[in-house]
């Protein structure tokens, strides 16, 4: 299965489409499945500051984490959101 975001993916690192973790690179955004679902997600950092956006288009959900203390470990709080958010059920207002 092939995902592109407004238009082609952008070519990374010798023309590999893919990370190490086998998630697509897309126009700035990383896309993957995870239990079932199409993620949409982007992280970052600077000066002790961190971020992290996911997308869940199917559940109807979406993930922002700004934060600006380096002793946290964003990368499980970052995990451990996305587990709650992909257990829930779908929610139409």
């Amino acid at each position: 299965q092939r995902s592109m975001l407004a238009g082609n993916p952008c070519v990374v690192g010798g023309g590999a489409q893919h990370d190490d973790e086998g998630r697509l690179y897309a126009n700035g955004q990383f896309v993957s499945t995870q239990q079932g679902a199409t993620l949409f997600e982007h992280s970052g950092g600077w000066l002790g500051t961190s971020t992290y956006y996911a997308r869940i288009p199917s559940k109807h959900r979406s993930l922002m984490m700004m934060c600006n203390d380096a002793d946290l470990d964003m990368d499980r709080l970052a995990e451990e959101s996305l587990e709650r958010l992909l257990g829930s059920s779908t929610h139409r207002e």
